[in-house]
């Protein structure tokens, strides 16, 4: 096997990788390919790849995730595509890319964090569990209907996607207690989820986009 790294511009070998997302996580290879050709694909994302000749067959990356901390800007990276051909399970192969990535990111980042479901899987490597919480509420439209009216997004209309990368490029941070300051790539990937795209909603006046379910009319 060959262990390729540092090959996200090389469009011949990160098209490799879409076929291994496809088999473990069900993401279309034509999904991907869209969202890199469409330029969400995040620049700083950094692929740990092993290939048994031409099929990527294990893989984690990182990308950069600046974050706002108590009004600080701390040094951060995300961790994400964790995933294993299930042919090739059992190996060691996600143990050594791991401990390959940490090795790196130790001096590179102030903080490293990831999304999982098996935490147990990342404690060995010296990640700790933080509880995750969110909070929901009741919300009446009525009182802005007329003042602040909601439109739909259609995420693939490139006028609307103007929108949104304009709000991004635009934003700015709603707490400086905590914040992730590039989230952007992350956000444009998770619409391509019909659940999400359908939710998406911008107030002009706002300068706002939220992704929401709105009863009734707004």
């Amino acid at each position: 096997m060959n262990l390729l790294k540092y090959y996200s511009n090389d469009d011949s070998t990160r098209e490799k990788l879409y076929l291994l997302f496809e088999k473990v996580f069900g993401i279309e290879a034509a999904i991907l390919k869209d969202f890199h050709a469409r330029g969400f694909w995040n620049p700083d994302y950094t692929p740990y790849t092993f290939f048994d000749g031409d099929k990527a067959v294990a893989n984690v990356s990182m990308f950069a995730m600046p974050l706002l901390i108590e009004g600080k800007r701390i040094k951060g990276a995300g961790i994400q595509s964790v995933m294993t051909d299930p042919e090739y399970r059992g190996r060691g192969l996600m143990k050594q890319l791991f401990q390959l990535m940490l090795t790196e990111l130790n001096k590179q980042v102030q903080v490293a964090f990831l999304y999982t479901d098996k935490p147990d899987l990342y404690t060995a490597f010296g990640f700790r569990v933080i509880q995750e919480h969110y909070y929901t509420a009741a919300a009446s439209t009525v009182a802005v209907e007329k003042k602040r009216p909601f439109r739909k997004l259609d995420f693939f209309d490139e006028n609307d996607v103007e929108v949104l990368r304009n709000l991004f490029q635009t934003r700015e941070p709603t707490s400086h207690q905590f914040f992730p300051l590039s989230y952007d790539s992350s956000f444009y990937l998770n619409m391509y989820n019909p659940y999400f795209h359908g939710k998406l909603h911008y107030c002009e006046e706002l300068e706002t986009v939220i992704v929401a379910e709105i009863n009734g009319e707004a």
